[in-house]
């Protein structure tokens, strides 16, 4: 599998329809991985089908977006998405100092 520990990231952008490793395998993977169990994910991929998107939300992803995509919003959406992580981990930070 990868080593995910060996590498610093700020975000993933997965398709779940990917050569040698299936992409919601990869989100188990990057969940089960303590150095990147809160990494945001984002699924830019051609499946709509309900089940797998609430599978992958279920599975932690922060957005999911089925293609095509307009490529010119994908810089805010990503923004957007760490801006939120950002956010969420100052909330997690100011509970875990304050208990």
């Amino acid at each position: 599998m990868l080593c995910l520990e060996q590498s610093n990231f700020d975000l993933a952008i997965v398709d779940l329809s990917m050569p040698k490793i299936d992409g919601l395998r990869l989100i188990a993977h990057i969940r089960a991985t303590p150095a990147t169990r809160r990494l945001p994910i984002i699924v830019i991929t051609t499946w709509d089908d309900q089940r797998i998107i609430e599978n992958a939300y279920g599975m932690g992803v922060e957005s999911y977006l089925v293609k095509p995509i307009n490529w010119k919003l994908l810089p805010y959406h990503v923004r957007f998405v760490l801006k939120a992580a950002t956010a969420i981990a100052a909330t997690r930070e100011t509970n875990s100092t304050s208990n």
